[in-house]
């Protein structure tokens, strides 16, 4: 397996490149590092000086982003702080510098409403690589509160959702809600936590927006 390239480090944590989303003459402009299973969003804002931002990102912005679903920008801005580095000799020489939100410079950004279209059958391969993990059960986390799937509160949300899929006659869509639910169910000794509960219906949600989508597509 080849070994990933070191991009970053920040705060005791190694950056790696994992895909890059938009270059300009071989040189990545924004582009998506990350270390363990933390994602980050890395933009390129000066390319003579090599000066980045970089934005910690949760499993659901990426999806979004590589979906189109979310603005470049707004996949940036949405977040609470940002690290600006400054390249140095070599990477552990890099100028690092954690900041508010609220002061970024807008006018780096990526145009307003521009979003991330795939382009390359490479790219096409990398987004059906990642759906394949956002799909799978590494993403459903335990939260400290545990709610029993025997509770009345948490057996209705589950029913009514699968029902609700169940409606839209989607059975390749329906399949997967129904399986992934009666997984998550099953788990934890009879237990599921609610964050689990509240992710496996949003991941759902986009599933069948990402399908209706290819439908779309195919159709026209």
């Amino acid at each position: 397996m080849m070994s990933k390239e070191l991009c970053f480090c920040i705060d005791g944590s190694e950056l790696y490149l994992e895909q890059v989303l938009v270059d300009y003459m071989d040189i990545p402009i924004f582009f998506i590092c990350k270390s363990n299973q933390q994602y980050y969003i890395a933009l390129c804002y000066d390319l003579d000086e090599l000066q980045y931002i970089i934005v910690e990102v949760s499993v659901a912005d990426v999806y979004e982003l590589l979906h189109g679903n979310i603005p470049m920008r707004d996949t940036i801005t949405k977040q609470r702080s940002y690290w600006r580095i400054i390249s140095g000799e070599n990477i552990h020489s890099d100028t690092v510098e954690k900041c508010n939100m609220d002061c970024l410079d807008r006018s780096i950004l990526p145009e307003k409403g521009a979003c991330f279209k795939i382009l390359t059958k490479e790219m096409e391969s990398y987004v059906h690589m990642f759906d394949s993990l956002f799909f799978s059960r590494e993403f459903f986390r335990k939260s400290d509160i545990k709610v029993s799937v025997n509770e009345s509160t948490a057996e209705d949300v589950l029913t009514e959702q699968i029902e609700r899929f169940t409606d839209l006659g989607d059975y390749t869509a329906k399949a997967y809600v129904k399986t992934q639910l009666a997984k998550m169910m099953e788990s934890e000794a009879g237990y599921v936590s609610q964050e689990s509960v509240n992710r496996s219906l949003s991941d759902a949600d986009a599933f069948i927006g990402w399908l209706s989508d290819e439908t779309r597509n195919v159709a026209a």
